[in-house]
């Protein structure tokens, strides 16, 4: 009984009591209770999160909290500086819009970067309100469960959380292995960099296609 509501586990995976201990398997408590629960086939690993409801391409944009532009993946060059006007400088092929790193290829937006060294407000934000100095509960609470977490070495960041997308007809269908059959150009990465302080904040993101996440590492 949950919250009041029976609720009953497949035929094959029905609970079962061991030496004074109920066994029921995670998955059916998890989305019982509202959760996301995903395998992480890599690490081993279980992950438990609020369910984000369905994500979209949208939900992989950008919006600037200053002009209430919103940039998306895909946009023209120039549709983004109509947004965003001018960069303030270009490096290696990333061009730096007051804080916002966007690549392009062939004319068009395929990656954002924001880091929290060229930054000193958290102006710019997912369209789904994650920037720098969000705590990374709350990522978790509008993206669910990711592909995993990675250390990171140095003294800035303590880990790396990585969401992995595939995008079905406009609908984001979340990987949960790098090692998955793809194709590659319906791909997308979400990644941040976790802040090694007491609220564990983010203090980089990265959104962008298989080949700028890659190119970025």
């Amino acid at each position: 009984m949950i919250d009041g509501e029976q609720k009953q586990p497949a035929p094959d995976k029905q609970g079962f009591v061991y030496k004074g201990t109920t066994y029921v398997p995670i998955r059916f408590v998890g989305e019982s209770l509202g959760k996301e629960v995903l395998w992480d086939p890599d690490q081993e690993t279980v992950w438990v999160s609020d369910d984000p409801g369905e994500l979209t391409l949208d939900d992989l944009g950008i919006t600037d909290a200053v002009t209430g532009a919103e940039i998306q993946l895909g946009m023209t060059r120039e549709d983004v500086e109509k947004q965003l006007g001018e960069p303030v400088n270009e490096f290696a092929g990333r061009y730096n819009y007051d804080g916002l790193q966007v690549y392009y290829r062939d004319g068009k937006a395929v990656g954002f970067i924001i880091n929290a060294s060229d930054n000193e407000t958290d102006r710019f934000k997912t369209t789904r309100g994650i920037g720098l100095g969000t705590p990374y509960r709350d990522v978790l609470s509008q993206y669910g469960s990711p592909r995993g977490q990675e250390s990171t070495y140095g003294d800035f960041y303590d880990s790396s959380i990585i969401y992995l997308f595939k995008d079905e007809e406009g609908i984001l269908e979340k990987l949960t292995s790098r090692l998955e059959p793809w194709d590659t150009s319906k791909v997308y990465y979400l990644s941040m960099n976790v802040f090694n302080n007491g609220n564990r904040t983010i203090g980089f993101l990265l959104i962008g296609d298989k080949q700028f996440a890659m190119n970025s590492n």
